[in-house]
């Protein structure tokens, strides 16, 4: 049975996860990415191009570390990254660093997206989202959802409020959540 929970009951299990039963967050963040791989593997083939959005928190974070798994796995990934003044999370840093030092590239979220892209992953915003999404991720959010290839959302669409179901703004039309 799968039980649906809100955003602070899921941040009371992920905490209780980390700190009582001592699982790292580095090791839920792998175990995501992982499944998210995995469900991307039934849909696509080896010569599509998976272009991952990141934000610049542990949603973010997530994207990073499906990036790097997707690559791995052989696949040709494009990440962009929306740049921040302040650091990104630690969780979210070390994943943005294993990326790199897999021979990762991060891109502007500015740049021109490739024309042949397959399959679109968001880790733009995750459960924490507060107000309605702002430039450049409101861009980001408009491009993705007019664009033809499917969109994977990571925990949650990007701009839904993952308390109350709002979309205070811009929200990602994802094909699935995962």
């Amino acid at each position: 049975m799968k039980k649906l929970v809100n955003s602070q009951q899921m941040k009371k299990i992920d905490a209780f996860t980390i700190d009582e039963i001592g699982i790292p967050a580095m090791v839920l963040m792998e175990n995501a990415a992982n499944e998210v791989v995995a469900a991307m593997e039934e849909r696509i083939s080896g010569e599509d191009i998976i272009l991952v959005i990141c934000g610049s928190g542990n949603n973010g974070g997530d994207g990073y570390v499906v990036a790097r798994l997707a690559q791995a796995a052989g696949r040709r990934v494009t990440l962009l990254a929306v740049e921040s003044d302040s650091p990104l999370p630690e969780e979210a840093q070390a994943a943005r660093e294993a990326w790199l030092n897999a021979g990762g590239v991060i891109h502007a979220a500015t740049i021109p997206w490739p024309d042949d892209i397959s399959l679109i992953i968001d880790g733009l915003l995750g459960t924490g989202l507060r107000s309605a999404p702002r430039d450049p991720v409101a861009a980001l959010i408009h491009q993705a959802n007019h664009h033809p290839a499917p969109v994977v959302a990571l925990d949650i669409p990007s701009g839904l409020n993952a308390q109350t179901g709002a979309t205070p703004g811009a929200v990602v039309q994802a094909d699935h959540t995962l």
